[in-house]
């Protein structure tokens, strides 16, 4: 009988990444990529990937693209993106992801990250512990 030993998926991942899709691992952590891109504008960006277990943020002008070719590198070796879990991020790693604007400027959008579901959800488990 053959077996065909199959890659851990971290390990695929980081592969394709780094061969197919020409991202760079960040030195100072494994799970950041990046590569230089341009906007639609000519701006000069990066393009970046953060992974994290079964947790995959993709951060560009047009993130669909990157993780729609991550997408056709995984459908026959793993079910790598849920359908239901692309869009804009609205939680990454216990953080709330938002957007904000702030007044008198107009036309710019800022990422934020909050912390509050995190801490309440401590502070449940805590009481819950505490409890018994």
């Amino acid at each position: 009988m053959v077996s065909k030993v199959r890659e851990h998926p971290g390990e695929l991942l980081a592969r394709v990444l780094e061969e197919d899709l020409n991202f760079t691992m960040h030195r100072a952590d494994n799970d950041v990529w990046f590569k230089p891109a341009k906007k639609a504008d000519g701006t000069r960006c990066y393009i970046y990937v953060l992974v994290h277990t079964d947790n995959i943020l993709c951060v560009a002008e047009h993130p669909k693209a990157t993780l729609d070719k991550l997408d056709q590198h995984f459908l026959l070796h793993y079910a790598l993106l849920k359908p239901e879990s692309r869009g804009r991020p609205k939680i990454h790693l216990g953080a709330e992801i938002e957007t904000h604007t702030f007044e008198g400027e107009s036309g710019k959008t800022y990422w934020t990250m909050g912390s509050q579901t995190y801490v309440r959800e401590s502070i449940r488990n805590v009481e819950a512990h505490l409890a018994k």
